[in-house]
């Protein structure tokens, strides 16, 4: 297991120091540049040497080229495998030569691997070795280590790191940039073969641009630098462009230096990067589009950050408003509207799933007040729970406010009017109605007095006016049942919609029977919410309807069906009566319109507008279709299931 590290236990900025544990063990850690950044007293003791003058040197300080060479291979596994490493070393200590076991471990700060822990203490199955005592030659030259005693050579070493390493490794001359090896990783990486790539240079594979740019990435390991790094492009076995994060380094080969470069693939980083960038110009480009005020709220600070079109809504530059906290924002919203909005926060807070919304008035620059809908959730929780960040949008709403007070103004000034209207007919049908009865019951006493004086013409003119009386009446009465279609008399009910048909049928019965008609009833017929008195004579008018207007020649035949097309439920009525012409359609639900008044029956062309009006004050529709003179007739109804949505508000 690698070691973690806390962002809270830094030092001057290094999270290496957390890993120490300084109780006796001879141990250190190092950075990913392999430079000792902590040496416990134990191990300094081991050494010969103070701690502060092995901090910041590297192992080439301490070590013969060789033995640091291995150490610098051991590190690098370590870094690149992300995984512990149990090896042996030679340590050169005041008392001659020690061969030791040892383990290092990756050092991880935020899931990232940031150098490695040394450990040569004991620790139940790492053993320290001690060998005999030193004892010097007699020429006075350090004695060489026993062969046993030597670490495997360089070669095996890092022929077995170099070769196995995932990470896509590659070793050239730094002179002329030539590939002299390459790992399997990077040879499978590029699809080609080994034999493929040695002697290319890394120009040609993409990892620099030119020559001059080579050569200053390879000057700067010269001049001191240790590592150097930048990221390159170069096409992958599929063709796709891999993006590669390169570190190199120079590495001792004899009495010259070989140029060791690891690339990185972090082409799906780069990617996720590439599309995060695109999603906000996206969403940049839709905030310009439609001018929407965006906000952002820090709750533990109280801050809140505002986009130009937030400000803009009120009449502020950005610039005024900013900084901008939430006491700022409380004291900008009407005070009759902070409590509605504060309730509507707080009900987000209990429950992210209700989203937070609110309508409320702002204070604007100009000193009045404009409406706003505002939106948001919480974006993000700490590990309590706890809301952090919150953000969402700022929309003006006086323009739909002001809409909104015009047609509210506008259906109270016609609902005034039609129930003035309704108020008039009423007064006009029953007022109207009592000079008929004079003008009949006078029309009476004449006939009775002056009958037998009476010649043919005066008797004509008497009838004449007995059948305009009764015909004024009866077209008053019609004008009265139209102005109570629809009207409010009752709150509507859950009916059996097949017994309003039926009932429908029962006052009808009489001139069902005097035209011999043969009606049917189908279908569906479910539970409908609506207004008994109306429903019943919406029925009886368009049975009456069809019944009335049947060919001389044969008896009525009535097919009345229901069905169901959620939310509607659908009645028709279908006749084999005198039908009509696709032009005369608008004209048959115009009050005082007729079509076939040389039939002789008797009506006023009331009845099917009153049919509309009942069906439209239950929010339904009604059609007709007819395929032409003398074909008959379908009358289609639709209302809903459920009744009027403005009857159960």
């Amino acid at each position: 297991m690698g070691c973690l590290l806390s962002a809270g236990a830094r030092k001057d900025g290094c999270p290496l120091e957390p890993v120490i544990d300084a109780g006796g063990s001879a141990l250190a850690v190092k950075d990913r540049a392999f430079v000792y950044r902590y040496v416990s007293p134990a191990l300094a003791g081991l050494l010969g040497r103070p701690a502060s003058r092995v901090v910041g040197t590297t192992d080439f300080s301490l070590y013969d080229r060789r033995r640091a060479l291995i150490s610098r291979r051991e590190d690098l596994c370590v870094l690149t495998e992300r995984r512990p490493l149990q090896c042996d070393g030679l340590v050169m200590t005041p008392d001659g030569p020690r061969w030791l076991s040892q383990r290092k471990d990756p050092v991880f700060f935020l899931d990232h691997c940031v150098g490695v822990r040394v450990c040569l203490h004991d620790t139940g199955n790492v053993e320290v070795v001690r060998l005999p005592p030193f004892v010097p030659p007699p020429d006075g030259r350090p004695a060489a280590p026993r062969p046993q005693d030597l670490p495997p050579p360089l070669e095996d070493r890092f022929e077995k790191i170099f070769r196995s390493n995932d990470t896509l490794m590659v070793i050239t001359d730094p002179e002329n940039g030539r590939v002299i090896d390459a790992n399997a990783a990077f040879v499978k990486a590029l699809g080609a073969t080994r034999a493929d790539l040695l002697g290319r240079t890394t120009i040609e594979l993409g990892f620099f641009h030119s020559e001059p740019h080579r050569r200053q990435f390879v000057q700067k390991l010269l001049d001191g630098e240790g590592r150097s790094r930048h990221q390159v492009r170069f096409p992958n076995r599929h063709g796709t462009i891999v993006v590669g994060e390169v570190t190199a380094e120079l590495i001792p080969n004899g009495t010259s230096r070989l140029l060791l470069t690891m690339v990185n693939d972090i082409s799906r980083r780069h990617a996720l990067m590439a599309a995060l960038e695109s999603q906000a110009r996206r969403l940049e480009s839709i905030i310009e589009g439609t001018e929407v005020g965006t906000w952002e709220w820090h709750l533990p600070t109280g801050d809140i950050t505002l986009n130009r079109y937030w400000t803009a809504g009120l009449g502020y530059l950005l610039e005024e408003l900013t900084p901008f906290s939430y006491d700022t924002w409380r004291a900008m919203v009407h005070p009759d509207d902070l409590p509605v909005a504060l309730a509507a926060l707080e009900r987000h807070f209990r429950d992210p799933k209700v989203r937070y919304e609110a309508e409320f008035r702002m204070r604007h620059k100009s000193g009045g007040w404009v409406w706003i809908l505002d939106r948001g959730k919480v974006v993000e929780w700490d590990h309590e729970n706890r809301a952090v960040r919150m953000a969402g949008t700022h929309l003006d709403l006086t323009e739909r406010k002001r809409t909104e007070e015009r047609l509210r103004l506008s259906e109270a000034d016609l609902m005034r009017s039609n129930a003035d209207l309704e108020q008039f007919a009423t007064v006009i049908s029953h007022d109207l109605r009592q000079p008929l009865r004079m003008i009949a019951s006078y029309a009476q006493l004449l006939e009775r007095r002056l009958g037998p004086r009476l010649d043919s013409e005066g008797r004509e003119f008497l009838d004449i006016i007995h059948e305009g009386a009764a015909r004024m009446d009866q077209m008053l009465l019609s004008l009265l049942e139209y102005s109570r279609a629809g009207r409010a008399t009752a709150p509507p009910a859950s009916l059996d919609s097949r017994a309003l048909v039926e009932e429908a049928l029962h006052f009808l019965g009489p001139v069902i029977t005097e035209a011999e008609a043969h009606i049917r009833i189908a279908g569906v017929w479910p539970l409908i919410t609506g207004r008994r008195d109306d429903l019943v004579r919406l029925f009886q008018n368009l049975v009456g309807n069809a019944i009335k207007y049947r060919l001389p020649d044969r008896p009525p035949d009535i097919l009345i069906q229901g069905r169901l097309t959620p939310p509607w439920w659908e009645i028709t009525i279908d006749d084999n009566g005198r039908g009509f012409a696709p032009t005369e359609i608008n004209s048959l639900f115009t009050l005082f319109q007729r079509l076939h008044p040389e039939s002789g029956c008797d009506g006023f062309g009331i009845g099917l507008a009153t049919c509309r009006r009942i069906v439209e004050r239950h929010c339904g529709t009604i059609e007709v279709t007819s395929a032409g003179p003398g074909q008959g007739s379908r009358f289609t109804v639709r209302l809903p299931i459920g009744g009027c949505a403005k009857h159960r508000n």
